[in-house]
Parts: C-alpha cells; sequence; structure tokens
C-alpha cells in the first residue's frame, strides 16, 4: 500500500530537487509527479511527469471494478432465476465483462470533468506559484522519503491519502 504525499515548492528548481531526492531515497519515477499553473509546468523539461489535474484514472479503475461487480452479481442472478437459457456462467462472465466495460467508461467521462483532490485542496499554493511535487510511498518508506525530499527545501503538506490502483 502506498500513500500519497503532498511537498510545496517556491521554485523549479527546488521541485526538481525534490523529485530527484525521492527518486534517490527509492521511489519510482512513476511515483513522482509534478503539479503547478499551467505557465509553469510549460517551463518543466520534456518527459517530466506531471501529476492528473484531474479524476479520469481513479474514477476508471473504480467505475470498471463496481460494473464489473454489479455485472457478475447481475449474470448469477438472472442465470438462477432463467435456468433455461443453458449458460449460466458464460452468461455471467459476460455481464461482469460488459458492466466494466460500461463502468469504466462512465466513471472516466465523468471524472474527466472533476478536479484531481490535490489540485482541489491546494488550489490557492498552486494559483500563489508554489510548485507541488507529488509523491506515492510506500508506507515503510515515509520518513526516509520525507526526510530526503524536506532537506532540499521542500516542505511537507497536511495530505496524506492511499493511492488508488497501487
Amino acid at each position: 500500500m502506498k500513500n500519497r504525499c503532498v511537498f510545496r515548492t517556491n521554485d523549479l528548481p527546488t521541485a526538481r530537487a525534490a523529485m530527484q531526492a525521492a527518486h534517490q531515497a527509492g521511489i519510482d519515477d512513476d511515483d513522482i509527479g509534478l503539479l503547478a499553473r499551467k505557465d509553469i509546468q510549460k517551463l518543466s523539461r520534456p518527459g517530466q511527469r506531471l501529476h492528473n489535474r484531474n479524476d479520469f484514472y481513479p474514477a476508471l479503475w473504480r467505475g470498471a471494478l463496481w460494473g464489473g461487480i454489479g455485472g457478475l452479481v447481475l449474470g448469477l442472478i438472472a442465470g438462477l432465476l432463467i435456468p433455461a437459457s443453458g449458460f449460466p456462467l458464460e452468461g455471467a462472465i459476460a455481464t461482469c465483462v460488459i458492466g466494466a466495460i460500461a463502468g469504466g467508461c462512465m466513471s472516466a467521462v465523468a471524472g474527466a470533468g472533476i478536479a484531481d483532490p490535490v489540485d482541489r485542496r491546494f488550489k490557492s499554493e498552486i494559483d500563489s506559484g508554489h510548485i507541488l511535487v507529488v509523491v506515492d510511498v510506500p508506507e515503510d518508506q515515509l520518513t526516509r522519503v520525507e526526510a530526503s525530499v524536506t532537506h532540499v527545501g521542500a516542505v511537507r503538506l497536511p495530505f496524506e491519502t492511499p493511492t488508488v490502483a497501487t
């Protein structure tokens, strides 16, 4: 299980140093992101991972999970209520897949319009020009990563939540 932690920096060089410190502390590049005003994000180096600004991917996974579960339950119930159908297991699997696809698509579309929780909570920090470094940290490495990232000048903000699909 990983926790999402947020660190505030005042400029891009400090943000880059914080990202490098997190990486050197053992965090994968895929688990380190940058969140800033759009004009500041344009200055970041090409290929640098930017933190998602919306809830698209978490909503996609939640929708697929719950749609799949709902489809499976409905398929099993239909298979029991209509035993003459001759394919209760295949029908349940088909409704599970259909439910996962439908739930994932609908949730992703809805999630694309919702700002990411970090973006919502620290909007004033971002709007004032601060750069946030978002790190997904395994629980057993939290103390070490925090010490490394704060050592280069980043300030830990009061935000910690389990990450989705890690």
